[in-house]
This record gives structure tokens, sequence and C-alpha cells, in this order.
């Protein structure tokens, strides 16, 4: 992504056709590239390779450090080129070339963001496309420095994913940070042993403790999370706008402890917002848990942010140690309150600065939300350093089974 000029948007329309194809239509602007049809479980099984690429990378870095991280880096990327392939592999019916609106692509340049709108249970790490062959004349060495994977279109075009349904009931327009009304839910046992741990710095404390002072006592259960957001919704004062999660979870499922699991569709069920026009708020879902990005083919957390009064979710893409997930989520709320910059930006930066884990996280919510920072709030100390140069914590955010 190039600096200057804010870069214009493409928007891409997924959908399920015929049980077997996708249908993948490019628009930029008010023209629509006529449609093209790929093969739905080529993409989703090139999906679940770039997945698997991602937690070896991952598992590697928690127990082993960044350094000599290369050689999994370059894998990942292959395995993201695998999946560019898929999307523009050609199905019968097409109605153009998918090589034509590939070189289409390529010929606009890099000041381009790309936003995918999905449906049909459609969840794959858009992000994580690579659009060059690592392994060609033009590949790379495969060292372990961002610089050499700027490729990836998280980097290239801030890539972001929102379910279909999803219209903006509010959220348009910059408001003050002040009326941002905030909603925690955490396992407290995950998050008393993470936030206790090594490597959690004093200005990462002091954002955590002022969030929790402004917003109130974080919910501990599903049933807690529930009953506080119901009664938020039938109140008089502002609704949530940010739902902040986090907990042990895995593609259909969040976990408070052992035993207490709010799924997926008591999420769709039990979180409802009652939208009476397009001015009213939409809430921001971050689920900072194990895989909340994956679904699986009943459903998944995509769905579940894309109903009326949301505006879709961040989440991961694979299971992700507790201590960095715990300090990611303390800078993203740091970026967004305290520095203002909108959703797509949170995410560039945290990916850059806590390079290669953040690419666990996905931007699947309506990326150009932002907040006004408030002149009344502290001016809290910015976290510094890539956190996975620090123990990432030993446990994943996964459910015990």
């Amino acid at each position: 992504m190039t600096d200057g000029a804010e870069p214009e948007l493409l928007r891409v329309d997924v959908r399920l056709h015929e049980t077997t194809k996708l249908e993948v239509i490019w628009n930029q602007g008010e023209i629509a590239h006529p449609a093209y049809y790929t093969d739905r479980e080529m993409v989703l099984a090139r999906s679940r390779e770039v997945r698997d690429c991602l937690q070896r990378l991952v598992r590697k870095v928690k127990n082993e450090g960044v350094q000599g991280s290369g050689a999994l880096l370059k894998e990942l990327a292959g395995a993201g080129y695998r999946l560019y392939d898929a999307l523009f592999y050609r199905e019968e019916g097409s109605e153009t070339d998918p090589k034509e609106i590939r070189d289409w692509l390529k010929e606009l340049g890099q000041n381009f963001r790309i936003a995918f709108r999905v449906d049909h249970r459609v969840h794959i790490p858009w992000g994580l496309v690579y659009d060059v062959d690592p392994t060609g004349p033009t590949g790379h060495p495969g060292g372990d420095q961002i610089h050499h994977y700027e490729d990836f279109w998280c980097f290239k075009y801030l890539v972001s994913t929102l379910h279909s349904r999803i219209y903006l009931f509010g959220g348009a327009y910059p408001e003050s940070a002040d009326s941002f009304k905030v909603l925690m839910a955490l396992n407290r046992d995950t998050f008393n042993s993470a936030s206790e741990a090594p490597g959690l710095t004093r200005p990462e404390r002091d954002i955590l403790d002022w969030i929790i002072k402004k917003y109130g006592d974080p919910a501990y259960s599903g049933r807690q999370l529930i009953e506080r957001w119901n009664a938020l919704e039938k109140g008089v004062g502002e609704k949530v706008r940010l739902l902040y999660i986090y907990c042990h979870a895995d593609e259909t499922s969040l976990a408070f402890d052992d035993v207490d699991r709010l799924r997926m569709y008591d999420f769709k069920q039990y979180l409802k917002r009652d939208v009476r026009g397009r001015s009213d708020p939409a809430c921001l879902v971050f689920l900072n848990g194990c895989s909340t990005a994956v679904g699986d083919p009943r459903g998944g957390f995509l769905e579940a942010t894309g109903k009326e009064g949301f505006c879709g979710f961040i989440g991961t893409e694979v299971k992700i140690p507790s201590v960095f997930a715990l300090r990611f989520g303390v800078a993203f709320l740091y970026h967004f309150f305290f520095e203002g910059l909108p959703i797509l930006r949170v995410m560039d930066c945290l990916r850059r600065e806590h390079w290669p884990v953040g690419l666990a996280y996905g931007t699947y919510c309506y990326g150009a939300l932002r907040v006004i920072p408030s002149a009344e709030w502290p001016r809290l100390v910015k976290p510094e350093g890539n956190f996975c140069g620090n123990p990432l914590g030993a446990a994943e955010l996964q459910p015990r089974t």
C-alpha cells in the first residue's frame, strides 16, 4: 500500500453458485466487471493450507522466536499464492476469463484497498492471499524480515471482509471516543494469568485499567455477557459500539471456563439490537481467542456478527498464545481510541509492529470505522516493541476438551 492519498476502494462480491462454485464479481466504483466462477472446494482447500502454514509459523515463533522463521514464512507465502491462483481459476459458465481480471488488477497499481463482501458461509482468509510466486524467478530469498512479504494482500491492499448482510447503521462518520461505549467480556482465569505474566508492560496495564475504569467491570461468563448486553440495549444511554471478548475459543464457540461456552448461535440469538433506522449505531466485535475467523460448514462468527446492528468482527485465523493475544488486544485499543486510526490502519500497524504473529488476525468488519480521540482522556504511553520478541504465553486460547 502506497503512502499519500487515501486508497480507492475495490469491492469483490463472492457468492455461492450451484453449491460447487463461487461467483466472483470485481467492482471499481460504479463499474462492475462480468462475473466469473471458481471452484468452491479448491478455494476452501487452499484456505486450509494457508491456515495450516500460519499455525506452524505461530507455534515456531512461540517456542523458538522469530529468528530463523524465513522458511515457514516462505511456505506461508507459497500457500497464499496457491489461494491467489484458486481465486482466479476459471470454472465452466464464467462470463469472463478471470485472468483478464487478474491482469487488470496488476495494472491498477497499489493505491487501492480491497473489500470482500461474502455470503453463504464463505470463510476465507483473503488478507493472506499472496500474488507473487515465491518460488519463481522474481521470488525472494526467504528471509524473516517483513519487507520480503509486502505482497500479502493484508499489506498490499489493506484487505477487509464483510458479510453481505451488513449495512451501516451509523458508523460511516467518526464520532467522539467518549460516546463510543465498550463492553468487555473476559475469561477470568486466563485473563488474570496472562495479565500477570512476564512481558506485559506498565503502559499496557495502564491502558487496560483505564478502559475498565471508564466502561465498567467486564462480564466473566456467557450469562453475564448476555445480561449486561440486554440491560444496556434497554437503557436510555449509548449503545455498545465495541464488544471486546478475550477468552478461549474455537471456530464456533467462546469459552469463559471449562463448561461455560457461548456458541455462535447463542451469539446470534441472544445478543440482538433493535435497529429502527440507518442512523442507529452498529457494534464492532473483537473476538480475541483461537480460530474465531475460521468457521465451519454450520456457520461461524462471520454470520453471527453480520446481522442487523453489527458491523462485523476482528478475529483470528489460527490458535494464538494467550499473552500475545492480550497484548495485541491492548495495542488495538490504544491505536483505535488514543490515536484515532481507522480499523484498517490499526490492523496494518499491528501486523507490522508485531510481525509475523500479527498475521494471525483478520479484518472481517467495516474497515473505515474510527473515533475522534477525546481531549478529556489521559495521555497514556503507547506500547512499544514487537510483542513477538517477548514470551508469547505458554497457553493457547483454545477451549479444553
